[in-house]
């Protein structure tokens, strides 16, 4: 336990002044808070894309999943809207991706904005 602790207090040791380094030399620029932060976003952004287009290609397989499964069995426990619902945000979700997604959310936030005045 004790070599842990050592451990984790000299790494913390060698970043604080790598840390000081970089501030020093004046090549730490790429550093700062708020480059930090934009592409922080712009990468989180397309790692959301790359997910919700994999999301839309799941809903895809599932709805043509149970498209042959209500026509061929009379007994098929989900409905037809589901099934449709399930194509129709899967193709959204594939095509739209991120993009959609956000400009649903902005007018969301446009509704909410004009309900507050």
């Amino acid at each position: 336990m004790v070599s842990l602790i050592d451990t984790a207090r000299s790494a913390a040791g060698r970043a604080k002044d790598e840390i000081t380094y970089l501030a020093a030399s004046g090549s730490g620029s790429g550093w700062e808070i708020g480059n930090f932060f934009t592409n922080a976003q712009t990468s989180l952004k397309s790692i959301g894309a790359v997910f919700l287009g994999l999301l839309g290609v799941v809903c895809l397989i599932a709805g043509a999943t149970f498209v042959v499964q209500k026509l061929m069995s009379e007994h098929s426990r989900r409905s037809w809207f589901t099934v449709i619902a399930l194509i129709l945000v899967g193709g959204l979700l594939l095509v739209g991706g991120f993009s959609i997604v956000q400009s649903i959310a902005s007018g969301a936030q446009e509704t909410v904005v004009e309900l507050g005045n």
